[in-house]
């Protein structure tokens, strides 16, 4: 090949060599984002079931999947809930995430306003230590929220 093959094949690989770097360190940040939620879904998860359970004697749901704006994405995911009962007046939307650093942040936010810093926070603490009963007050402030709602 020629001078001018060459200098397009070397540049060519340069290119390749790092968008494959760019791309490693995305699916590294990712994983270990993924990594750090883990345990939150893995405490939550079988505490919404619960709820679930013994709310719905009660007729009242827990939407898992609630639609909040102005979500600060900063590498966070988010599990998300808020109580539903018989009289249509949900609760606030309750927001878990968990920080690159363990820590787990429980807030209580309202769906109408879209700037997240008026949100109530509700709960920090280190995953790995937070208590299921620490977790449960999360859940436990959603019910007395609805409790009031319902009057």
């Amino acid at each position: 090949m020629g001078k001018f093959g060459d200098a397009f094949d070397d540049e060519f690989s340069k290119a390749r060599s790092a968008a494959q770097l760019e791309q490693d360190k995305r699916d590294a940040i990712k994983a270990k984002r993924e990594a750090a939620f883990r345990p939150l879904q893995e405490k939550m998860m079988p505490l919404l079931d619960r709820a679930s359970e013994d709310l719905s004697a009660k007729g009242i749901t827990i939407d898992r999947h609630p639609k909040l704006s102005g979500l600060q994405d900063g590498g966070r995911q988010y599990l998300m809930f808020r109580l539903n009962g018989k009289n249509n007046r949900p609760t606030s939307i309750y927001s878990l995430s968990v920080s690159e650093d363990g820590t787990l942040l429980a807030s209580k936010c309202d769906p109408g306003v879209s700037y997240r810093n008026a949100d109530e926070n509700i709960l920090s603490a280190n995953i790995q230590t937070v208590t299921e009963a620490e977790i449960e007050g999360v859940m436990l402030d959603a019910v007395r929220e609805l409790a009031r709602k319902s009057k």
